[in-house]
């Protein structure tokens, strides 16, 4: 079962003179996702019996703009950055006493600056510098690689792991031994 709900916008200015042309894009996307989603095991190609079953809630937005400046139809010059958000809340239905947890990635700025040189009208030679984004899915959370890892939940906000509270416990140790051996 599942329910989506989705909305964007993109807006264009385009200006153009005799040898030059300016054209700038800006947008906003958002989404929202309610699944339940169960993963069986696997008998011969059959499902077998449930592994787990995860109630998930996902909200995601991105926003952009893009400015193009292309002059005597040879240069084409584009920079561009957009800001990309995710949060997810989800429960094992299948652990003994299922509780949400909440993970939030945070907001990731990708820039973008491309050069275009047209040789002929087939041949153009492009250059890209670009950094991606792409929001993991709730197989790749943590929680999923390791189950003595869970994330817990506390009126909304996120705490420590049990595996990462004793990392920093330890370390906190080993820090106050070396300051006295100062």
């Amino acid at each position: 079962e599942e329910t989506n709900y989705g909305a964007g916008t993109n807006l264009i200015y385009l200006t153009e003179t005799a040898n030059t042309s300016f054209q700038w894009m800006n947008g906003a996307e958002w989404l929202y996702n309610h699944s339940v989603i169960s993963n069986f095991g696997n008998r011969s190609g059959m499902a077998d019996t449930v592994q787990f079953k995860d109630d998930i809630y996902a909200r995601q937005w991105f926003a952009f703009s893009q400015a193009q400046y292309a002059i005597h139809e040879k240069w084409t010059f584009t920079a561009g950055l957009s800001l990309n958000n995710q949060s997810f809340r989800f429960r094992r239905l299948t652990d003994p006493d299922p509780f949400f947890a909440d993970r939030k990635i945070s907001l990731v700025v990708t820039p973008r600056l491309a050069v275009l040189y047209r040789l002929t009208n087939n041949i153009s030679l492009y250059a890209l510098a670009a950094k991606g984004f792409s929001p993991p899915a709730l197989a790749e959370d943590e929680r999923e690689e390791d189950p003595d890892d869970i994330w817990f939940c506390l009126e909304g906000k996120m705490l420590l792991s049990k595996k990462k509270r004793k990392r920093k416990k330890e370390s906190s140790r080993k820090g106050r031994g070396k300051r006295k051996g100062r």
